[in-house]
Order: structure tokens, then sequence, then C-alpha cells
């Protein structure tokens, strides 16, 4: 058996990492709107992401945009290309865990291989996983970045099977998104664990659905 698994917002928390990198970018950067900035922040670049996933944005837009459009919204004046550059830096800094990560991947590792599958950058969720203490646990990375297409295109999920000796039936992806991580699977015919980590226990076209990573021993 192979596991996929999704890194932030599944295993490394986004939403605290993002504010702590935020806040430190904002120092650097000598603005003191970080809590207004952190409060918008989650909302519209989840809008962003599921745009890229649709493939109605570009990363490349999304990278130029997102910090100088915040920046608009709260009426600071400054750099919103340079920020993300420095908000991308503290980001690799921080590896805040999701509760139970640590101990899921421990479980998981002892009996299946364990492959990450991310859209954000290589380097940036190597250096987090490694600072978090849990790259050992990872045999790979299938990375969006590097196969030239993002979760949820099937051509992302080509790549992970042109490099994995399994068939679909025989893997699992675990993920908290529902368009990137769970529909993409499905499709693909990929067996599926939807991390319901905002508890809204929406309808989900997925084979199991999470409130707690703890709850996923009781189906692997």
């Amino acid at each position: 058996m192979t596991i996929l698994i999704d890194v932030d917002n599944t295993l490394l928390d986004f939403d605290k990492c993002a504010n702590e990198s935020i806040k430190n970018a904002c120092a650097r950067f000598c603005i003191d709107k970080a809590n207004e900035i952190c409060e918008i922040f989650h909302p519209f670049n989840l809008s962003l992401w599921q745009q890229l996933e649709r493939g109605e944005l570009t990363m490349e837009k999304l990278l130029e945009t997102r910090f100088n459009s915040l920046f608009e919204r709260v009426g600071v004046k400054a750099d919103g290309i340079a920020f993300e550059t420095a908000f991308h830096e503290e980001l690799a800094e921080s590896a805040v865990a999701v509760d139970g990560a640590k101990d899921l991947l421990e479980y998981l590792s002892s009996k299946y291989d364990l492959y990450v599958a991310s859209n954000a950058p290589l380097g940036q969720q190597t250096k987090r996983l490694k600072k978090a203490g849990f790259d050992k646990y990872i045999k790979g990375y299938f990375v969006s970045a590097e196969i030239g297409y993002l979760k949820p295109n099937k051509e992302f999920f080509d790549a992970c099977f042109a490099a994995l000796n399994a068939k679909p039936q025989d893997v699992y992806m675990i993920g908290d998104s529902l368009t990137a991580d769970i529909n993409g699977a499905h499709n693909y015919g990929i067996n599926t664990i939807w991390f319901d980590k905002y508890l809204t226990k929406k309808q989900a076209d997925c084979d199991y659905a999470v409130t707690d990573l703890s709850q996923i021993r009781n189906i692997l």
C-alpha cells in the first residue's frame, strides 16, 4: 500500500505558519497592520488558490498580486512583490505541526510507503518538514513545480504513478482540500481520506472523512 499525503493544513498548520510569517515579514517592512492583514489573508488566499486549481489564474499572477491586493484593502503602502519574497522566506522557517501529525506519520510509515503530494515549492516543503522532524517518515516528494501540473490535474497524478510501482486502487490520498486533494485523487481512481480540519462536515465525494488525524488509524 502507498500513501500520498498533503502538507499544508494536513501535516503542517498553514494557517498558524502563515500568520507567524506575515507578522515577521511585517516587522521587517515596518508595517503596523499585521493583525488586519492576517485576518483577511486566509479567505482571500483560499479564493486565489481555488482559482489557480481551476486554471483561472497562474502561479506567477498569484504571487504578483496577492499582497499588493491585501495592502490596498488595508491601506498599506508597500511593495507587495518584495513582501511576498519575505513572506516565503519566513514561511520556509515555520513548521507548526497539525495536532496528531507526528503520531500519524510514525504509524503510517511503519506500514506503508509514504509520499508527499503538494502544490507548494519543493525546497520550502522539504525544509519545513525537516524542521518539524517529519522528513524521516517521507519516502519521496511529488510537487507541482517539479511536475509542471497542479493537483487536481490528471497530469499531476500521472507523474506520481509514473514513479510509483502501484495501482490507483492500492493508493490512498490524504488531504484537507476537497478540490486539489480529494476530487483530483477520486477522479483518478485513488482511495481518498478527507481531513475536514475546520469541522465543516460537508457532504464530500470521498471514501472517508475524518475530523482528527488520529481517526485515520481506524481506516488504514
